[in-house]
């Protein structure tokens, strides 16, 4: 059995590649984390799709995407996948047991940077 290379060509018949990361540089990296965006056109409908990797650090809050009026954290366990509702507020992960972790992030729609609003808190939140 021949064990093909990856790439769009190979996979023409069966689907597409989707590349995220790579050699590409990241389109953030600083202290919380490090991500790289794109958006697709998949069957006719638009996807962004973020891969981030947050880095273990202080646990303080002090900044939010913005969507509503109060705070909530969960652990969500390795290989849960948790789907966010429209107009939730949320914030990178904060790993708790390694130096980092990975994640993706889909959007139903293109990742549009006007409707982002990262929002500074009035107060820090330790947890």
């Amino acid at each position: 059995m021949l064990i093909e290379k990856m790439n769009n060509q190979t996979l023409a018949s069966f689907g597409r590649i989707l590349s995220i990361g790579g050699s590409a540089k990241p389109d953030c990296d600083n202290q919380t984390c490090m991500y790289f965006k794109r958006n697709y056109e998949l069957a006719l409908n638009k996807y962004g799709i973020i891969l981030m990797e947050c880095k273990k650090r202080k646990r303080v809050l002090k900044t939010m995407e913005r969507h509503n009026n109060f705070i909530h954290f969960f652990e969500v366990h390795q290989g849960d996948a948790f789907v966010i509702n429209k107009g939730v507020w949320h914030w990178a992960t904060y790993p708790l047991n390694q130096p980092y972790l990975d994640y993706l992030v889909i959007f139903r729609s293109r990742i549009e940077e006007e409707y982002i609003q990262d929002i500074k808190l009035n107060k820090e939140i330790k947890f």
